[in-house]
């Protein structure tokens, strides 16, 4: 069976709604339609309708099992819903087949292994490979699982990849104050303070006591 088709971009509330009641009269005609159910919940899913986007999603792939875009929907949408145990099983189902997207399923398993699943290790090791695969955005999240998981080294280096990145992620900056702290280098860290503005800095306040632009600390 050939892949469902997804529905075209959709810019506006109005027209987002409009399709939605579109496709669900397309299911009520059919309920085998299974591109009919797959929009329908792609629609419901962009309107955060995660109940409903669920529900027509797993129709889809009940009809069409073989579907890697109506999966990894269903994935997206289970972790949403904070079913991070079914989400899981979906994307491990497709990193057994080879996929045009399999970076991007392997950082999803890894976000939610992280945050929802408390898998630190697991969640590390994917980090770890798209970080060494060159610049990566997930930077700052393997060096919190870094931290997680006591390699407070490896973090500090994947924090200061993030800032090689973007000089201005005051999270990446902020984490890495708190490593060098960790470590005795004050020295280090107070050379920080200068990227983190006061509300940030206030986190930390070792550091914020020492700076001028934040008395209430002293």
């Amino acid at each position: 069976m050939s892949a469902l088709v997804p529905p075209p971009p959709l810019a506006s509330l109005a027209e987002l709604q409009e399709a939605l009641g579109r496709f669900r009269d397309a299911v009520e005609a059919d309920a085998t339609d299974a591109e009919a159910l797959l929009n329908h919940g792609l629609v419901a899913k962009r309107l955060r309708d995660f109940s409903l986007a669920a529900a027509s999603l797993s129709s889809a792939v009940e009809l069409c099992p073989a579907d890697d875009g109506a999966k990894s929907a269903l994935a997206d949408v289970l972790a949403e819903m904070g079913l991070d145990s079914e989400a899981e099983a979906l994307l491990c189902d497709l990193l057994t087949r080879d996929q045009p997207a399999a970076s991007r399923l392997k950082l999803a398993l890894a976000n939610l292994r992280l945050s929802g699943l408390g898998k630190r290790a697991e969640a590390l090791r994917a980090y770890r490979e798209a970080c060494e695969a060159g610049p990566s955005p997930v930077a700052l999240l393997a060096g919190i699982a870094a931290d997680s998981m006591g390699e407070h080294a490896a973090a500090a280096g994947f924090y200061r990849d993030a800032l090689s990145q973007d000089e201005h992620d005051e999270n990446a900056a902020l984490h890495l104050m708190h490593g060098l702290l960790r470590a005795g280098d004050s020295e280090s860290a107070a050379a920080l303070r200068p990227k983190l503005p006061t509300h940030v800095l206030s986190r930390c306040p070792e550091m914020a006591r020492d700076d001028p632009r934040c008395p209430e600390m002293a």
